[in-house]
């Protein structure tokens, strides 16, 4: 009998979602590292070993999480590409790296695996296994897995993401054991004054790394106390060798340079519990009971994380213990003295800290609230955990920075935005999507309402939350939903979308026009309040930052070629995450202050030039 066409689409709807549920049960089988299972799906169907997932993961990426390595031989066997890369250039070799599946490394290796290979963010796998690592007790494993890769022909001084050289990663994100191991196999150590022989002394002085710091100096490095250096000794005093402090003050270093921050060296010991350099550095000189930008002494700071013996110490030394003495700030803006012809960083040790910054603040339409995030310490450790700080001007004052009500430490709560009417903040998170799960593996977007004083029932936005989100969000006075995100089912690094809010529901997001999202990497977008402007962020794959650029929405409602605005606004040109405020008088953005990011502010009348400027070009 023969079948209509209608029959023959509705039997091949049913073969392709059969199809589509046999390839999830697969991926499910190597997740859970079912060997059997794995074995019985592939030999009903050998196309599943070539299955992938919405980024382009094939099962032996999967497979390179696990522990085990029977299920990695099996597929190999079967005919997965060692080398096969995801969405994002990601070979299995870089997930077993980033993970410590050192075993599952040995065999990918064996089987072929390109082991000098970058993927689209210009990580290698030796990078990889560097920089990931999820808590101390994968030290030992995070060491061997690099020693495995150098020992079986991973560039030791191949540049990748950042342009740095991987003793450079190793400095900033590894321990001093892979520091010196790096050493040990002969690294190359850059020596000459410039940005990586800089970032190498900061890292080893932020660190303690003592070995790193004799080996730029035993190599020729001159230190000198220039610009670049200006902070060296608070890095130093901070990370705890008491021999690279010893050298900085031969060298002529201050023991009472104060930082952006109002910092001395000795805040920085006493924070960081290092009662050795506190001793060397009173026996210097140093003011026992200096107070930094935020009216703390280095009693305070010792005693707020419970380094009892540098408190017992300050102590006897004749320390003041009494409270932190906050400054009073009255005012708009937190009382800040307002920018004039040319940008100024923000609330010294207030909102710009010398911890990392990472969403930058917003105030409510009344300019009553403020809220901004980075990754602060807390009572337990000096180690930042990402939060949402908040001050409000009560009684004609602004209240010290706190924990905001709707935020919790451990979620990775970040990048809060006030809605025009000042009725939903929204933020991004890693919170549980639903009661009683684990934090999610991406950041999603979730708002809280205003009701009275307070902000409640955090809710996460379904529509948007399928796509691998990042950074900073905005909305404009219609509720429409402007944010950076990466479309797993495509090859890019980053694009914006807009999802529109539509009789009380947000709808599915559609990137916005190729005018403003290019073969760059776009993202943490800012929408003015009628929509008739964008700003937001470019870089390139390789993580390095063009700065900010600026787009104007025609009459029509299509959207200009955006254009840079560093040499307008006079910024510099690797600025990021900005917002207006909404009197629409100042631009907020972040960059870097010290060794840290903070956010500056400077006047938003250029964003009016540049529009008249294009009117100008079109007449």
């Amino acid at each position: 009998m023969k079948k209509s066409p209608l029959t023959l689409v509705f039997l091949l709807c049913i073969f392709f979602a059969f199809q589509e549920v046999q390839a999830q049960n697969v991926f499910e089988a190597v997740k859970s590292e079912n060997l059997k299972k794995v074995k019985s799906l592939v030999q009903k169907d050998s196309k599943l070993i070539q299955s992938r997932d919405e980024v382009g993961n094939t099962l032996l990426h999967l497979a390179a999480t696990n522990t085990k390595t029977d299920i990695a031989n099996y597929l190999i066997e079967k005919g997965c590409d060692v080398n096969a890369p995801s969405n994002t250039g990601e070979t299995p070799l870089h997930i077993a790296a980033k993970w410590r599946k050192k075993d599952v490394v040995a065999i990918l290796i064996s089987k072929g695996a390109k082991i000098n290979v970058n993927d689209g963010a210009n990580y290698t796998p030796l990078t990889n296994a560097i920089q990931h690592y999820q808590n101390s007790s994968q030290q030992v494993d995070r060491l061997e897995t690099i020693k495995l890769l150098i020992e079986n022909g991973a560039d030791i001084n191949k540049k990748g993401m950042w342009d740095w050289l991987p003793i450079q990663v190793a400095a900033e994100f590894g321990s001093e054991e892979i520091v010196n191991y790096f050493i040990d196999k002969g690294a190359n150590i850059p020596t000459e004054q410039g940005p990586e022989s800089y970032q190498l002394l900061n890292a080893a002085c932020t660190r303690g790394f003592t070995s790193l710091f004799e080996k730029l100096l035993e190599q020729g490095f001159e230190l000198q106390n220039n610009q670049y250096t200006r902070g060296l000794l608070h890095s130093a005093a901070a990370g705890g060798s008491v021999k690279i402090v010893e050298v900085l003050l031969e060298r002529g270093f201050k023991v009472m340079t104060g930082d952006a921050y109002g910092w001395s060296p000795l805040h920085s010991a006493a924070e960081n519990g290092n009662l050795k350099i506190v001793e060397l550095l009173l026996g210097k000189g140093a003011d026992i009971n200096d107070r930094n930008a935020s009216g703390r002494t280095p009693y305070n700071l010792a005693d707020y994380f419970g380094h009892k013996d540098v408190c017992d110490f300050l102590v006897s030394k004749g320390a003041d213990t009494s409270v932190q003495q906050f400054p009073v700030l009255n005012g708009n803006y937190l009382g800040q003295k307002e920018p004039e012809n040319l940008a100024r960083v923000f609330a010294p040790d207030i909102v710009s800290t010398k911890y990392d910054m990472h969403g930058n603040i917003v105030f409510s339409p009344n300019g009553d609230e403020a809220f901004w995030s980075g990754w602060y310490p807390t009572k337990t450790s000096t180690e930042g955990i990402q939060q949402i700080l908040t001050s409000k001007l009560e009684n004609g004052k602004w209240t010290i920075p706190e924990i905001a009500s709707f935020s919790k430490v451990g979620y990775g709560d970040d990048s809060p935005f006030i809605s025009p009417d000042g009725k939903k903040l929204f933020f991004v998170s890693k919170r549980p999507l639903k009661q009683n799960e684990g934090n999610s593996e991406k950041e999603n977007i979730w708002f809280v309402t205003k009701e009275g004083n307070n902000w409640v029932n955090p809710t996460p936005i379904d529509a948007v939350n399928f796509l691998n989100l990042h950074w900073q969000v905005s909305v404009d006075n219609f509720g429409n939903l402007y944010f950076g995100a990466r479309d797993p089912e495509e090859k890019n690094f980053g694009e914006i979308f807009c999802s529109k809010f539509e009789n009380g529901i947000y709808q599915k997001p559609e990137k916005i026009s190729n005018t403003i999202n290019s073969q760059n990497a776009e993202g943490s977008p800012y929408i003015s309040p009628n929509g008739d402007f964008l700003l937001f962020d470019r870089a390139t794959n390789q993580g390095h930052q063009m700065g900010l650029f600026i787009s104007f929405r025609n009459d029509d409602g299509a959207w200009t070629i955006a254009k840079p605005i560093a040499n307008v606004a006079k910024i510099n040109e690797r600025s990021h995450c900005c917002r207006v405020t909404s009197d629409g008088k100042y631009l907020f953005y972040m960059f870097w202050y010290g060794n840290h990011s903070a956010s500056f502010w400077v006047k938003a009348d250029f964003i009016e030039q540049m529009r008249a400027t294009l009117n100008d070009q079109l007449d």
